[in-house]
C-alpha cells in the first residue's frame, strides 16, 4: 500500500470519527432556564443555575441560561454558587482554618513570606482561612503581594486614621475598668503586634472588596455586625461565651493566649465586656471602628485573581466574613490592652 493510500484510509477514518462526533452532538438533550430577575439574600449551601448531577452520567448536555438579572448579596461560609452542570461531590469534614502550627511546608512558606512583606509578627486570619485551598492563598496573595509593593506607602495614612479612632475608643473603655494593677507588658506587647497585623490585613481586604465585590463596604449596616448578649453567669469557659458573644469561630490571637492569663482574662469578662455589652457599647465601638476604616481607605486596587466558580465563591465569601470580622477583633485587642497595661 502506498503512503497516499494510507493517507486517503486515515482521513476517511477522521471523517466518520468527525460524523459521529457531529451527529452526537446534534442529539445531546438541551437545557434552557430563562429567568427575569434572580435576587438573593444569602447563599449559605449550594445555588446551582442549571442541574445538579449525584454523580457522572449520560444526563450531559447542552445547558443555556438566560438571566436578566442576577444579584447575590452574600455569599455566607462554605457556600457555592454554580452554573449550567456541576458534579455534587460527597462533603468530607475539613478544616476550616490552617493555622501556621499545623501548615504544609508550602503554606509555612507563603505564611513567612506574608509575614516578612507586611512586617508583622503573625498570620492574619484571613489568610490562614484561605490556606484551606492552596490555590486561592497562592493566587490571592501573589495578587496582594503585588498591590502592598506598589501602595504601601498609603498604608500610614489609613493606619493612622483608624488608629485614632482605637484610641478615643480605647479611652472610653478605661472609665469602665477599675485601677485593679494587673500590668502585664509582655500580653501588651503582643496586643499592639496583633493590631498592627489586624489593621494591614483589614486595608487589604478593604482593597480586595472594593475590586472584587463593588459596592459591599457601602451597602453594611450596622445590623450586619450584631453581637449577641454576653452571659452574666456563664457554666461555659470564658473563651467560649466570647465567641459565643461576637459569633467567631476564631478568636484573634492576642486572646487565644488567654488561658495562660487567667486574672487578665477574668478582669476583661465581668469589669469590661460583660458591662459594655449590657448597654450594647461593644456593637457601637464595632461599627465606629467599621465606619472609621472605610472612610479612610482611599487606595485603588489592580486585582486579577483567575478562579473556577467553586473558589471564587470561597475567596469572596471569606472576604466578606473578615471584612465583618476584624472589627470585633480589634474591639477583643483593646479590651486585653485596657486590662492588662
Amino acid at each position: 500500500m502506498s503512503e497516499l493510500e494510507q493517507l486517503k484510509i486515515e482521513n476517511a477514518m477522521l471523517r466518520k470519527q468527525l460524523n459521529e462526533f457531529i451527529y452526537y452532538i446534534n442529539h445531546l438533550p438541551a437545557f434552557e432556564y430563562h429567568f427575569d430577575k434572580i435576587k438573593v439574600e444569602k447563599v449559605k449551601g449550594t445555588l446551582q443555575l442549571g442541574e445538579l448531577l449525584e454523580s457522572d452520567n449520560d444526563k450531559m448536555g447542552i445547558h443555556k441560561i438566560f438571566v436578566k438579572e442576577l444579584e447575590i448579596r452574600e455569599i455566607e461560609g462554605t457556600g457555592t454558587v454554580g452554573v449550567g452542570i456541576t458534579e455534587k461531590k460527597a462533603s468530607k469534614s475539613k478544616p476550616d482554618i490552617i493555622p501556621p502550627e499545623a501548615a504544609s511546608p508550602t503554606i509555612k512558606k507563603h505564611y513567612e513570606q506574608i509575614k516578612e512583606t507586611l512586617d508583622i509578627q503573625v498570620v492574619p486570619l484571613f489568610f490562614q482561612k484561605l490556606a484551606v485551598r492552596e490555590n486561592v492563598l497562592e493566587l490571592t496573595w501573589e495578587n496582594l503581594k503585588r498591590n502592598w509593593e506598589d501602595l504601601h506607602k498609603e498604608y500610614p495614612s489609613f493606619r493612622e486614621k483608624v488608629k485614632e479612632k482605637l484610641k478615643k475608643i480605647h479611652s472610653v473603655m478605661k472609665k469602665y475598668v477599675s485601677s485593679n494593677m494587673i500590668i502585664r507588658p509582655d500580653l501588651v506587647k503582643k496586643v499592639n503586634e496583633d493590631i498592627e497585623a489586624q489593621l494591614k490585613a483589614w486595608w487589604l481586604l478593604l482593597g480586595l472588596s472594593n475590586e472584587m465585590i463593588p459596592g459591599f463596604l457601602h451597602r453594611l449596616k450596622r445590623e450586619d455586625f450584631q453581637l449577641k448578649k454576653v452571659k452574666l453567669n456563664a457554666e461555659e469557659e470564658i473563651l467560649t461565651n466570647i465567641k459565643d458573644a461576637y459569633q467567631l469561630q476564631h478568636l484573634p490571637m492576642s486572646l487565644q493566649v488567654l488561658d495562660d492569663y487567667e486574672v487578665v482574662l477574668d478582669a476583661l469578662y465581668t469589669q469590661l465586656l460583660v458591662p459594655i455589652n449590657k448597654v450594647d457599647k461593644d456593637q457601637e465601638f464595632i461599627w465606629e471602628i467599621y465606619q472609621g476604616a472605610s472612610r479612610a481607605f482611599e487606595s485603588e486596587f489592580n486585582v486579577d485573581i483567575n478562579l473556577d466558580a467553586e473558589n471564587l465563591a470561597f475567596l469572596l465569601s471569606n472576604i466578606m466574613e473578615q471584612t465583618k470580622l476584624i472589627p470585633k477583633y480589634l474591639v477583643l485587642e483593646l479590651g486585653v490592652k485596657v486590662i492588662a497595661e
